[in-house]
């Protein structure tokens, strides 16, 4: 995947203290701050740059984020529910526990992330690109994924119950114990070594 966030070049370095609510962020760029346990709704971001920036323990709702990269970022425990992300890139962040229930995400890059324990459930995932990271036991229970593409990641215990697959790649990457269901697995892209975790986890015996 291409670079997917459209960002110019000339950006606002203005320094914030913390996420307002219904708060506007566009064309800025914001570097080591420390903005733990945000609590904000409606808040807008756009065309902009975030570096070492510590959001842990945040939660959001109904945001909207496009054309943005997060770079060495800190989202652990980060909640954005019923939000929305587009053309946004999350680079070498620490994402567990990472929650976007009920989210839509579309155009977007992950990569080299910890996103171990992160909670996708009912999202709405399309054109999305995982790569190089680390998603064990990730939950995405009823989440609709359509091209998806999990490139060397390790999907290890990962829960895809009752989601809904279409075009969704997972062939360079390890799915051991992953739970997933008959319905589920349609619509999936699978590598020959990896028939044999799946026919494991689906009862299926080879003699």
């Amino acid at each position: 995947m291409q670079t997917v966030a459209h960002i110019p070049k000339s950006l606002k370095t203005t320094p914030i203290t913390q996420l307002e609510e219904e708060g506007s962020y566009e064309l800025v760029s914001l570097s080591k701050l420390d903005l733990l346990n945000q609590q904000a709704k409606y808040i807008q971001i756009r065309e902009s740059l975030f570096f070492t920036i510590n959001l842990t323990g945040s939660h959001f709702e109904e945001s909207r984020i496009r054309h943005a990269r997060f770079t060495n970022c800190n989202f652990s425990s980060v909640t954005c529910e019923d939000g929305s992300i587009g053309n946004t890139e999350f680079i070498e962040s620490r994402m567990t526990g990472f929650t976007v229930s009920d989210a839509t995400l579309e155009h977007t890059l992950f990569k080299n992330c910890k996103l171990n324990l992160a909670n996708f459930r009912f999202a709405n995932l399309k054109d999305v690109l995982f790569e190089n990271c680390d998603i064990q036991e990730a939950d995405f229970l009823g989440a609709k994924l359509t091209s998806v593409y999990f490139q060397n990641c390790n999907l290890t215990g990962a829960q895809f119950g009752r989601t809904k697959l279409k075009k969704t790649d997972f062939r360079t990457s390890i799915m051991h114990g992953i739970k997933i269901d008959a319905d589920a697995i349609k619509g999936a892209i699978i590598s020959i070594e990896q028939v044999y975790d799946i026919i494991g986890v689906l009862g299926v015996e080879i003699k």
